[in-house]
């Protein structure tokens, strides 16, 4: 009975995988002129991969459950709003399989009614992913950077660098989060930007989840202001150091973990803020190493780094932006042996051990160190004291999901839900994922390897 009611209640939560059968890449500018264009013309599923370049326009997910991606990574990939509005909106109940990753956002003004819309970006009642982009130099009255609000806003917004932002006489100048907006801010940089209160995050009547962020070197207000206690988000594991406002602003509290101190930046081959570290060569060792919540691999840091010479973050997570994997291959003057072409399929957890009101966020990262795109059969099992069930459908049936390996990393969400109240405790639950060649189901043809995750979940009771 036990697993019954476990897997019932797992049911009830399931978000629909993703649509990734007869998924398109559509490429901009070689298929279609403009960004826009490319989004109009994508299915769900669909990829639209923008070439290195800077595009001047204003973009609209129109709800669609696709990707939109630099190709080069985020730096030589900008989209320039021209001081005409926000640079992108996300106002069509845009959902965690709608993503914005490797995109520079800058030069978006907003103003006129409603005078608080976002910059950089805006997001209504929407819950995309937001990885890998910077957010830069945007104006507003309000959320310069980026305005998330609604009741039904929960956005992740993931290793994005959010600096220079100005709100003009207004509220956050990184981020402006009214309205019962619950985001999820993890390991982001927020940096350098200006507004009369909460210049790094201004929260008004909103909650959600900040952890493991930097926020530092504000110009005029705090680094996180929360206007009321009635609702108010949790903070883990955050650096909040030298705001000229202070380090919290109306009713925010410190969090959990949280510290005060210079995180002692460092350049480095493909950016300006990694952390010193004595075992990558620097002479000080930066505060925010291992001072993290949670493990990297649970939530995909092991494949990224905070060091200069590039050793990927592993066991205790680093505190704030970590530069991604297509950037640790940066070629180097220096020649070295070409490392194997090789395929990673794997599911990551966000934590072990699941309370009422924890978030349960598992998601399958794919990622491959070769050129060519391969195609694959995904199988992803839950396994309750030895009954399984199959992804997509959560059958006992054998079912599997056609997937494309990308020449990049791919997150796709398989549960993201808040845990309920379940009268029972357990442990020892596991999900399991094997990719194989298309067609065939045995080791000769595994690609990867066969991995798992453990997590059990405890009652109030």
């Amino acid at each position: 009975m036990k697993s019954e009611r476990f897997f019932l209640c797992i049911g009830l939560l399931l978000l629909n995988a993703i649509g990734v059968l007869n998924a398109t890449t559509i490429r901009v500018p070689q298929d279609y002129p403009t960004i826009q264009s490319g989004i109009n013309a994508a299915q769900a599923g669909d990829t639209v991969l923008v070439s290195a370049g800077t595009y001047f326009e204003r973009i609209n997910f129109s709800g669609k459950s696709i990707t939109v991606m630099g190709e080069s990574g985020a730096e030589p990939t900008c989209i320039d709003g021209q001081h005409g509005g926000s640079v992108i909106t996300f106002n069509n109940g845009e959902s965690v399989s709608t993503r914005l990753s490797n995109i520079t956002v800058t030069h978006g003004t907003a103003s006129g009614s409603p005078s608080y819309k976002g910059g950089g970006i805006t997001c209504i009642g929407s819950s995309p992913q937001i990885t890998e982009t910077v957010i830069e130099f945007n104006d507003a009255m309000r959320g310069a950077g980026m305005m998330i609000t609604g009741s039904n806003t929960q956005p992740l917004i993931q290793f994005c660098i959010i600096a220079q932002n100005t709100a003009q006489d207004g509220d956050g100048g990184g981020c402006y989060l009214p309205n019962q907006a619950a985001p999820y801010l993890l390991s982001n940089m927020i940096l350098g930007n200006s507004s009369k209160y909460g210049e790094g995050l201004y929260f008004l009547s909103s909650n959600g989840e900040v952890t493991n962020n930097i926020i530092a070197l504000q110009i005029k207000g705090e680094g996180i202001y929360v206007y009321d206690g009635v609702q108010r988000p949790v903070l883990f594991n955050n650096d909040i150091w030298n705001n000229e406002g202070g380090w919290y602003g109306g009713m925010a509290v410190p969090g959990e973990g949280d510290i005060h101190t210079d995180p002692l930046f460092t350049g480095g081959s493909n950016g300006e803020y990694y952390l010193s570290n004595i075992q990558a060569g620097q002479s000080v060792h930066s505060p925010c190493i291992n001072s993290g919540r949670y493990l990297s691999e649970t939530l995909g840091l092991d494949i990224r780094t905070t060091r200069t010479d590039h050793v990927n973050d592993v066991n205790e997570t680093d505190i704030g932006y970590h530069y991604g994997y297509e950037e640790m291959y940066t070629p180097t003057p220096t020649p070295s042996p070409t490392p194997p072409c090789s395929y990673d399929s794997r599911l990551s957890l966000n934590q072990k051990l699941y309370y009422p009101g924890d978030r349960f966020y598992l998601y399958l990262r794919l990622l491959t160190t070769c050129d060519e795109m391969i195609y694959i059969d995904q199988y992803i099992l839950l396994d309750v004291y030895g009954h399984v069930w199959f992804w997509p459908q959560w059958t006992s049936d054998l079912d599997f999901m056609y997937l494309k390996m990308p020449t990049y990393i791919e997150v796709i969400p398989i549960f993201d839900f808040i845990w309920p109240t379940i009268e029972s405790e357990a442990n020892g639950l596991k999900f399991w994922s094997a990719a194989f060649e298309p067609g065939t189901l045995d080791l000769d043809h595994l690609i990867g390897e066969i991995t798992f995750v453990e997590f059990g979940y405890i009652s109030p009771y």
